[in-house]
């Protein structure tokens, strides 16, 4: 009810003069109550996932008194292990706790993906409520139920949303600093979280900033353009006191580049036929010239280019929120087109294949197992006891936190073809120093990526463990005894 009653206060005009909520305030207070239960149920599993576990596990090993990127590696920001770190020194240490900021930080997006269409709903003379909006932010709720919501993406696109509304909202009005400032500061906070889309978008912000600059000549826009560097610098900058500059480089800029490819890339089709929708919807647009139309524009173009090397289904439909803020005035438009039937049923598929794996999931949800339906985790509790360490690989590092063991090399997982022959020789050499009682291994998770098991952390389970249990896909290693 708090969260509703905020939701309400910021979408709603202050009206001095009437303090009673219009039938109108109510209907909006109402499916945003709805939308919030909704978004709990669609969430409401707790099953292991690799996403959720990444992020979980990259606060289980802080808690734990380990340090990021000297203890353990990460080639991804800080900020997702530190804000569930810090919940659960406040709130304790919980999956539920983890969960709720997730779900929070999921219906703040869609939250601003209400007010960027309120920003821009006067370029198209219709009601910044119009039923198409809340439509939208329905459909974008729906689409995410199959997607791990414990995820440095959530928090980034809840940052980024709003940096972009904040931005348009100085484009709608006069220029005004205080709001690029601010939207330059949560594009700052949006890459604490994810580096290239927080890069991303302060890419699009300033070369767009520099193109009015060019085309208006106004002081205003210099000023814009040193405000908005400024202040997406001050987050970003606070790293450097705690960590080297050359070991983030490393970590956060050479690694992803030269070896996160390598093992991310997926066919091109559906990027291919969301940059389709993207020219469809310029096309109905065009005669629409104001700053912040071109922008989303711009944005949604730079937004699937950054995610070009895994534009997979889950990652797209974190990409599109600027097409479904613009969703009325697109629908609006096709009413009057002369390709009017085109365009519906361009729009119809691209709804449903939006929609299409999260009814798929919905289909299967009562079935899903939730993390007291896991076996193997009743077995390692009952017979890998014996030590603090346990090794989950080669993609499950979730179950570190899902047993409170630690695990005993400096990685969270290890993929062939994207981690370095030096990593897996450093992670073989760890668990011979800290050798845990047992091994879990799962090479269905990763036989995508065309994992190839001759390498040292694999060959060292083989020689000093024997298979102790299996459950699926997972297999329990115990630690040889000593003859």
């Amino acid at each position: 009810m708090i969260l509703a009653k905020f939701m309400l206060k910021i979408t709603t005009p202050i009206n001095s003069n009437n303090k009673i909520l219009s039938s109108l305030n109510i209907y909006r207070l109402f499916f945003w109550i709805f939308l919030s239960l909704l978004t709990v149920l669609l969430h409401s599993k707790h099953y292991i996932d690799i996403d959720e576990g990444h992020v979980l596990d990259g606060a289980w090993n802080l808690l734990n008194g380990k340090k990021l990127y000297f203890d353990f590696f990460e080639f991804t920001p800080p900020g997702a292990y530190y804000l569930v770190l810090w919940l659960w020194q406040i709130f304790g240490v919980n999956y539920l706790v983890a969960k709720i900021a997730s779900l929070a930080a999921l219906l703040l997006a869609a939250l601003g993906i209400y007010k960027i269409w309120s920003a821009v709903s006067r370029y198209f003379n219709i009601s910044r409520d119009s039923v198409s909006i809340y439509l939208s932010i329905f459909i974008f709720i729906i689409s995410t139920t199959h997607l791990p919501t414990i995820s440095y993406h959530t928090f980034n696109l809840a940052f980024t949303v709003w940096a972009v509304y904040f931005f348009i909202k100085a484009l709608s009005i006069q220029p005004n600093k205080n709001i690029i400032f601010f939207s330059g500061l949560l594009t700052g906070a949006a890459a604490l979280f994810m580096q290239n889309k927080g890069g991303a978008l302060f890419l699009t912000l300033f070369l767009f900033t520099l193109f009015l600059l060019i085309k208006e000549r106004k002081k205003i826009w210099l000023q814009s353009l040193l405000i908005l560097s400024v202040a997406t610098t001050l987050p970003i900058i606070t790293l450097a006191a705690f960590w080297p500059v050359g070991l983030l480089f490393k970590n956060l800029i050479a690694f992803p580049i030269f070896n996160y490819t390598k093992v991310a890339m997926v066919p091109f089709y559906l990027l291919f036929f969301f940059i389709i929708v993207w020219t469809g919807v310029i096309w109905l647009l065009r005669k629409k010239t104001a700053t912040a139309i071109q922008f989303l524009f711009f944005w949604q173009f730079i937004l699937l280019f950054s995610i070009y090397s895994l534009a997979d289904h889950a990652h797209l439909l974190l990409a599109i929120f600027p097409l479904l803020a613009l969703l009325p005035a697109v629908l609006n438009e096709i009413k009057t087109s002369i390709y009017k039937n085109y365009f519906f049923i361009l729009t119809v598929v691209t709804i449903f294949i939006i929609v299409y794996p999260a009814l798929v999931f919905l289909n299967n949800f009562k079935n899903l197992p939730t993390a007291k339906d896991y076996k193997f985790l009743d077995y390692i509790a009952a017979n890998c006891d014996k030590t603090e360490y346990l090794y989950a690989g080669p993609f499950m590092c979730g179950i570190y936190f899902e047993t409170r063991k630690i695990n005993p090399t400096p990685y969270g997982w290890l993929i062939t073809n994207h981690h370095t022959d030096d990593q897996f020789t450093d992670a073989k050499e760890k668990l011979e120093i800290n050798t845990p009682a047992c091994a879990i291994l799962n090479y269905q998770l990763v036989k995508k990526y065309g994992y190839n098991i001759d390498n040292p952390v694999d060959n060292f389970i083989k020689e000093n463990y024997y298979l102790a249990y299996t459950s699926n896909d997972v297999m329990v290693y115990k630690k040889n005894q000593p003859q």
